[in-house]
């Protein structure tokens, strides 16, 4: 659950307060579970039950983002996720009001500038596959939904076949209760629309945050675009189930490396521009005149992040080449690289000590995890 808050002092608060409330409610369930399993030989089908865990907390004051990660089964991801949204909006449309500025103000640190871009208040729910087909290595809610050939195109009556889709939609439906304007995506949509294109189609969010002052081509303008764009920025979320488990990984350059030179490293690395399979990225302006190309790995198991760590060095390599061939001094170009949440493997384990660890260790967990929004 990506939340557009973070750079202001005042919003540490309200970010520890979802993240505690999200685990409180995580530790009530899991409570419930144990209460109804120990008088009764459990019955219900596991993605029935209601377990969840906060996986991880994240918050980037340059970005002006946070971000929750959730792990469980379908009904407990549903229910913690929507109660965290909802929460998170209600919260911070009174601190808009309050305040009396918009979401984007660029006079709390520089965020007009530096923002990530985004699309509202909760700006992106992300709902994805944990459970994966050994042989094949891939997601086995994938091979589920494109197994079924009769699902209407039709949002009205469209069920999910994943239950990774049916729990975004379920997450969906608690935002559009609150006049959220909400565009689905993946395996949450008959027609298994990605992600980037609701972003570019549909929503402002490559005109937003960091991005609002680029010049980007457009599509022709739709219906559905014009409807959207009548809607405050702060009341629009994409929500949506990647056929897959996405990674984030972000490689930060150095201020000796202009926009132009990450804008090549962006191509170099992004899939359709020829580089890595699954890979997404997107040149993004940081602190310290410096950039970052943040990459959406798709494919994490094809495209890891060491090998787009890898290839981000080679690239190095080559612009030094270039530099030195025409008798310039080569530069550092890159800082660093680091991944931006969580991974396939770490939701697993962290399921299996949230269910089977003890009470203390369980407290040990959730009081790390707070250190992430530190």
């Amino acid at each position: 659950v990506y939340v557009s808050a973070g750079s202001a002092a005042h919003h540490k608060p309200l970010l520890l307060h979802l993240l505690r409330n999200a685990q409180r409610h995580c530790r009530e369930l899991l409570h419930s579970l144990n209460a109804s399993t120990a008088t009764t030989s459990p019955t219900r089908s596991t993605e029935n039950n209601l377990v969840a865990v906060v996986v991880h907390a994240f918050s980037d004051p340059v970005y002006n983002r946070s971000s929750f990660h959730l792990a469980g089964t379908k009904c407990g991801v549903a229910r913690v996720a929507s109660t965290l949204a909802t929460s998170a909006i209600q919260a911070l449309r009174q601190m808009q009001e309050d305040d009396d500025r918009p979401l984007d103000d660029s006079s709390s640190s520089d965020r007009g500038e530096k923002a990530h871009p985004f699309v509202g208040l909760v700006d992106h729910v992300a709902v994805m596959p944990l459970v994966f087909d050994s042989t094949t290595e891939a997601p086995l809610g994938h091979q589920t939904h494109t197994a079924k050939k009769a699902i209407p195109n039709d949002e009205t009556v469209f069920v999910p076949q994943t239950v990774s889709g049916w729990a975004a939609r379920e997450i969906g439906h608690s935002l559009e209760a609150m006049a959220v304007n909400v565009h689905y995506y993946g395996t949450a949509t008959p027609t298994l629309t990605t992600l980037a294109s609701i972003r570019r189609e549909r929503t402002q969010f490559f005109r937003s945050g960091g991005l609002s002052t680029t010049t980007t081509t457009t599509t022709t303008t739709t219906q559905q675009e014009s409807t959207d764009n009548t809607q405050p920025p702060t009341e629009v979320a994409t929500v949506g189930a990647p056929l897959e488990f996405v990674e984030n990984f972000n490689i930060r350059c150095t201020s000796s490396c202009p926009k132009a030179t990450a804008q090549s490293l962006t191509r170099y690395l992004r899939e359709r521009d020829g580089g890595l399979a699954g890979v997404e990225a997107l040149t993004l302006p940081y602190s310290n005149n410096q950039w970052e190309v943040a990459c959406n790995l798709l494919k994490p198991h094809q495209s890891s992040s060491d090998k787009v760590l890898k290839r981000a060095l080679e690239w190095e390599q080559e612009q030094n080449s270039l530099a030195d061939a025409a008798a310039v001094s080569p530069t550092k170009l890159i800082e660093k690289g680091y991944s931006v949440g969580t991974t396939h493997q770490q939701c697993l384990q962290t399921l299996q000590l949230y269910i089977s660890g003890t009470e203390e260790e369980r407290n040990m967990y959730d009081k790390a995890v707070e250190e992430g929004l530190a």
